[in-house]
């Protein structure tokens, strides 16, 4: 296996960049910096699912796969406190892990064979 590296020098006159010009360029980096994080409406998004459509002991399982403390916590508490750890990009891999295996749950509890082998949390 071969790396290619191309380098393609655009030599510009200072006299041709214009203010249009630098504010495109900048709109573009922060455009490219920010596609990897969520914004506030995806965070707000996501806590507003946890609290309205899971029910108290699963955000506690939730917790407890992500090794986060669930003493003395609401909740609305418990749902903030994974949303804020699904959302740092550290935590990427173990939650997209922790999908994964909640959907394979889910798709074993509605097979008619082997949902007997399935013990459910609830």
């Amino acid at each position: 296996m071969s790396i290619t590296i191309e380098f393609n020098e655009k030599v510009k006159d200072s006299s041709d960049v214009s203010i249009d010009d630098l504010l495109s360029l900048v709109n573009e980096k922060v455009e490219n910096k920010t596609n990897g994080f969520i914004n506030l409406d995806n965070f707000m998004a996501l806590e507003m699912e946890y609290n309205d459509n899971y029910l108290k002991t699963d955000l506690i399982h939730i917790c407890n796969y992500y090794d986060i403390s669930t003493r003395k916590k609401r909740k609305d508490e418990l749902a903030n406190e994974i949303t804020l750890f699904e959302i740092e990009p550290i935590n990427i891999e173990i939650v997209m892990k922790r999908k994964y295996l909640w959907n394979c749950m889910e798709e074993l509890s509605l097979d008619s064979y082997l949902q007997k082998f399935v013990i459910l949390m609830n």
